[in-house]
């Protein structure tokens, strides 16, 4: 993963070489993410205390919720083509999770803990007594 944002928060641009390197690095994933970036498809739900998760709604309107600095995601990309072929590293949430974090380009959305706890207990299918239930849509913010 990117690990040093520094050459972007020292000039709060990423230079021609820097776009090649992490392509050349993700591949198409990464102009997948470029493109959710730029759609502002990045939503932080913070909470109360600094706790916090990362939604990323994809192409198909469905939005994944990622934790902060973890290379997983529940999309079937990531584990068809991360997980199971190894193709990619990562997949476009994950990636564009970490460049709206690095550019600053995400959505701050306060929430409650109650709330937060119910987007994690949907992304999980559990009900708050963590019986295994399907997901609604609209349970997942």
């Amino acid at each position: 993963m990117i690990r040093k944002p520094i050459v972007y928060r020292a000039h709060m641009e990423v230079t021609d070489e820097a776009l090649m390197a992490l392509h050349a690095l993700f591949g198409r994933p990464f102009e997948k993410a470029l493109e959710l970036l730029e759609a502002s498809c990045v939503t932080y739900l913070r909470a109360t205390g600094g706790r916090y998760v990362v939604q990323v709604t994809g192409s198909s309107g469905i939005p994944y919720t990622l934790f902060p600095g973890v290379n997983y995601c529940p999309c079937p990309a990531y584990r068809y083509q991360v997980i199971g072929t190894q193709m990619f590293l990562t997949c476009k949430h994950v990636l564009a999770a970490r460049l709206a974090e690095i550019t600053q380009k995400g959505r701050d959305l306060p929430v409650t803990m109650e709330d937060l706890t119910r987007v994690l207990c949907a992304a999980a299918n559990l009900d708050r007594n963590g019986v295994n239930c399907d997901p609604k849509p609209a349970d997942l913010i």
